[in-house]
């Protein structure tokens, strides 16, 4: 699915970040340690109205960190293939989305400007608060370097932190200048909140011992 593309304003994005403040917190069950960091970016997608375009969702929440320049080849969104095949429901007091009954095309692209600093790698996590009765599924993380070629991501981790609630960590190297999270998501399955931070970053042994240590913390904070 590739990125629609934009102009440079972002007048939307910014007013609906307005809105979302209050209600961001319960979507970020998992902040990784990264957030604030120089390079970083904090992207919140709660869908509390019914979509106008569903090819241009834009997030209820955007935070980007400076340490270089933004890359303007693509607006943070959200998107999907088909419009006609997508429904938005009221839940969970806000609203969600999800593929209408007998949809023959399920997935979903959240797109996400990243710097165009030529640093060595890209963190991501991604967290999804969903219900139904079967998970959205990651298909694939990727993104492009600065001259347009093909950056994949690896994934490091996926916890499962409740029936309606899990992240994953990826990594690229080399760090691209924009990245998209493909889901797929499941008949009867609707997408309730996402969010998804990423880090622009020179990666250490430390940096990457941080990380699992912070996992390991969540995940005994969570099960006690």
């Amino acid at each position: 699915m590739n990125a629609r593309r934009f102009g440079s304003g972002s007048r939307v994005a910014l007013c609906v970040a307005v809105v979302g403040i209050a209600s961001a917190a319960r979507a970020d069950f998992a902040p990784p340690e990264y957030r604030g960091a120089a390079r970083s970016a904090w992207i919140e997608w709660e869908f509390l109205l019914p979509p106008c375009d569903y090819e241009a969702l834009f997030p209820e929440w955007t935070s980007f960190v400076g340490g270089g320049s933004l890359s303007m080849e693509v607006q943070t969104h959200a998107q999907v293939g088909s419009c006609q095949q997508w429904r938005w429901v009221p839940e969970d007091l806000d609203g969600g989305i999800g593929p209408a009954a007998d949809a023959t095309d399920r997935q979903i692209s959240f797109i996400v400007q990243n710097w165009t600093a030529q640093v060595p790698a890209t963190f991501l996590r991604v967290q999804m608060s969903w219900l139904g009765d079967l998970p959205p599924v990651v298909l694939r993380t990727e993104g492009s370097d600065l001259g347009g070629e093909a950056v994949l991501f690896k994934q490091i981790r996926r916890v499962e932190i409740d029936d309606h609630h899990f992240y994953e960590d990826w990594v690229a190297y080399p760090s691209p200048v924009h990245e998209s999270v493909v889901f797929d998501v499941p008949e009867g399955t609707v997408i309730d909140e996402v969010t998804i931070d990423t880090w622009a970053t020179v990666p250490t042994p430390a940096g990457s011992l941080a990380l699992i240590g912070a996992a390991i913390v969540l995940l005994s904070v969570r099960h006690r």
